[in-house]
């Protein structure tokens, strides 16, 4: 599952360039969500993301802001694949598939306490848990 990110939604042109480079490793099956998870709390990516700022308003804890706008990407991504995993559980139940549906039901429930930790700002016991519930 990748979260998808247009160019437009960046005000920086380096942002927006990102964006598109991220987009073309996708397309050619790359996994640029895993590598912006993997980043999480490395000294280098705090920088970039610094410098990818999005707005023009100086941080007091960069730290902090950097891992909101990690969270921020995380979220966009469980939005999208908990409307994909919504779409395949009614798919499930039209084909009459219950365990299929069954998977889909446990895939959703993940999803959705994922969802909620990070909301809450908990941290995810494990760091693919959502990822790994795919059924």
């Amino acid at each position: 599952m990748v979260a998808q990110l247009a160019a437009e939604d960046f005000t920086d042109t380096r942002a927006r360039y990102l964006v598109l480079l991220a987009q073309s490793a996708v397309e050619g099956g790359h996994t640029v969500l895993k590598v912006l998870d993997e980043a999480e709390g490395d000294p280098a990516s705090e920088a970039l993301g610094r410098s990818l700022s999005l707005s023009e308003l100086p941080y007091e804890d960069v730290s902090a802001a950097f891992q909101q706008s990690f969270t921020a990407l995380k979220l966009r991504r469980l939005g999208v694949e908990i409307q994909e995993t919504k779409s395949a559980q009614a798919a499930a139940e039209r084909a009459g598939e219950p365990d299929a549906l069954r998977n889909l039901l446990m895939r959703s429930n993940a999803l959705q306490q994922e969802r909620q930790r990070l909301l809450k700002g908990e941290q995810s016991p494990l760091p693919e848990a959502a990822g790994r519930a795919h059924g």
